[in-house]
């Protein structure tokens, strides 16, 4: 379920999909340890380039909610 509203001003998409991701992970849709969907997947899932989800999940990894594995994907570090 995409929860994110592209019409909203004054936030860009990659920081609403940021924040939707981060949303699941407070609602433990996602938990610590677990490994999150990769780039491609949540691309199609949102509609959006990879470029976009690479900034959302650096945004994310900033945070320390996520950490991007090499070869594993996005492993959810931080609730």
């Amino acid at each position: 379920m995409n929860r994110v509203k592209v019409s909203e001003p004054g936030t860009s998409r990659y920081e609403k999909i940021a924040l939707d991701i981060a949303y699941s992970i407070w609602k433990e849709e996602y938990k610590v340890g677990d490994i999150i969907k990769g780039r491609s997947t949540l691309s199609g899932k949102y509609g959006v380039s990879s470029e976009t989800i690479r900034r959302a999940v650096k945004l994310l990894e900033e945070a320390e909610a996520v950490s991007v594995e090499e070869r594993v994907g996005i492993l959810v570090t931080s609730k």
